[in-house]
């Protein structure tokens, strides 16, 4: 078929070479559908016409690298063609119109293309060049795609490359380039402030090796000060031998003897480096430890120092307030508590229920008040919330309660006997059970108004039974009834079986249409 429908082809082009040519004006573009493609991946390259020419045929052959892409067929899109074909070993797309020239604009081809395994990574361009027209054709302005086929990398291991570490795609050949990763070695050898250092290191990536010098540094280990003299002290480094001479650096101070009033205390200051230390003289205290007061005679008390045994002689001072006890009362000095003025409590009035017996003198009480013992009342006091016993003497309530009512609707304390205003109140819900329906006390199980359903009218497919009072459903609704379904004939249907028609026919039809045509297109002119 497909050699067929080149000859076909061939004549076509043939005959239109011999034919004048009206020019036609308009351009053929490419587009694809993807512009990033990979080895193996299939994608389609479609082509346009944009021109206001009335057209009967054409073709559009594609140029490209054959060694990267293949075409695996495609389509035609213009309609009422006698041919419309794409023939992927030609790399070409043609059509001829089976009636009247007529206005094309749009898509006509669909190129269905393939990137080769194996093709080689890199930016390629897929073009085209068109012929269309009337008669024979001619050719007009067409386009192209750019494609970059690139490689789904599978990079080797990291090797040492110039100054880098490297990896090389196993596919493509793709390299790939990173920057050392270096870790220092165990076996590394610090600088110390004698001697220098070598520090080796080994890349995590690729496994590459250097090695460093590491410069030697004045940082010294010190760590053993001695003191020179009371002025400076000494270290040595333990690496390089080195002497370093330094004040001494003292801290604040710490009291090793305290001061007193008999003899002067030591401050000793220490140096915080080489622990070299001196002392310091601290002036006797003017502070004393003082024993007790204690009295001399009825104007006097004296009292003496526990540590250089100074005495020390005053006045008693006595107190304006009464000092007391259970028995008596005095005045006191505040010193050395010497007493003076010293005499038994003189009593007061008999102590009552609310005030006690105190010294006429002094205000010791010498008996606590009596208090008050309450005399309840044998009747109930009441209110509209509880009920009590009243004291005769001071109306306190003893036995506080509130009313005890055996329900909402109880008029009468079942403990005291006080009555309130109470009565029934029947809601207006009914309640109901499968014979009656009644009203119930919101208060209380008190029933009113109980009677027997009154039915409705009887129930139907739809609608149940039910009270006309109370609503309450008497019988449920008795639902659709099922019948049996009348029996049905089976459906018969024919099927008639398509003979297939001969491709030989459709051969003969497309060189007799294709004769008359250019016969026809003939006589036009």
């Amino acid at each position: 078929m497909k050699k067929i429908i080149s000859i076909l082809i061939a004549l076509m082009l043939a005959v239109a070479l011999a034919i004048p040519a009206f020019a036609v004006s308009g351009r053929v573009s490419l587009s694809t559908s993807a512009s990033t493609l990979y080895g193996g991946d299939t994608f389609t390259v479609t082509a346009s016409l944009s021109s206001s020419d009335e057209i009967a045929l054409g073709t559009v052959v594609l140029s490209y690298d054959s060694s990267v892409f293949e075409m695996t067929g495609g389509a035609c899109h213009v309609a009422n063609t006698s041919i419309g074909k794409v023939i992927s070993e030609q790399k070409v797309g043609t059509f001829m119109l089976s009636g009247d020239p007529q206005v094309i604009s749009g898509k006509i081809f669909t190129f269905y293309m393939k990137v080769k395994d194996g093709a080689a990574v890199g930016n390629y361009t897929i073009s085209s060049t068109a012929s269309i027209g009337v008669d024979n054709g001619e050719s007009i302005s067409s386009g192209s795609v750019s494609i970059t086929v690139s490689c789904h990398h599978s990079y080797g291991a990291w090797v040492e490359g110039d100054g880098v570490c490297q990896q090389t795609c196993v596919n493509c050949g793709d390299v790939k380039t990173a920057q050392h990763d270096w870790k220092k070695g165990a076996n590394s050898v610090d600088a110390t402030c004698k001697e220098d250092g070598t520090h080796y290191f080994t890349c995590n990536l690729c496994g590459a090796e250097k090695s460093e010098v590491d410069p030697k540094h004045d940082n010294h280990t010190f760590g053993n000060l001695t003191a020179v003299n009371e002025n400076e002290h000494k270290d040595t480094c333990s690496v390089c031998q080195k002497d370093i001479t330094e004040k001494h650096t003292w801290n604040s101070g710490k009291i090793t003897k305290p001061a007193t009033c008999k003899e002067e205390g030591v401050k000793t200051y220490t140096c915080t480096g080489c622990k070299y230390s001196y002392t310091e003289e601290i002036p006797l205290s003017t502070t004393h430890t003082w024993s007790k007061w204690a009295k001399v005679d009825a104007d006097t008390h004296s009292r003496s120092c526990t540590v250089c045994e100074l005495e020390e002689t005053g006045n008693h001072g006595y107190k304006t307030s009464w000092s007391k006890d259970s028995k008596e009362h005095w005045h006191e000095c505040s010193d050395c508590k010497d007493k003076i003025d010293v005499e038994a409590h003189i009593p007061g009035a008999e102590a009552t229920e609310t005030t006690p017996q105190t010294c006429k003198v002094c205000k010791y009480v010498i008996k606590a008040a009596l208090g008050h013992t309450h005399d309840y009342a044998q009747q109930w006091t009441t209110d509209e919330l509880g009920h009590w016993y009243t004291c005769s003497g001071c109306e306190e309530k003893g036995e506080y309660a509130d009313h005890d009512f055996e329900n909402g609707c109880d008029p009468d304390c079942s403990v005291c006997g006080y009555a309130r205003e109470a009565g029934h109140s029947f809601g207006a819900e009914w309640v109901t059970d499968s014979e009656n329906h009644w009203h119930t006390c919101t208060g209380c199980t008190e029933v009113e108004g109980k009677e027997a359903h009154t039915p409705g009218a009887e129930a139907t497919e739809t609608t149940a039974q039910t009270c006309t009072v109370c609503g309450y459903e008497i019988a449920p609704a008795l639902g659709v009834q099922e019948t049996e379904p009348a029996a049905t004939e089976p459906i018969q249907i024919d099927v008639v079986e398509k003979d297939e028609f001969p491709w030989w026919v459709v051969v003969i039809a497309v060189v007799v249409i294709g004769g008359v045509a250019i016969v026809l297109l003939k006589k036009k002119k």
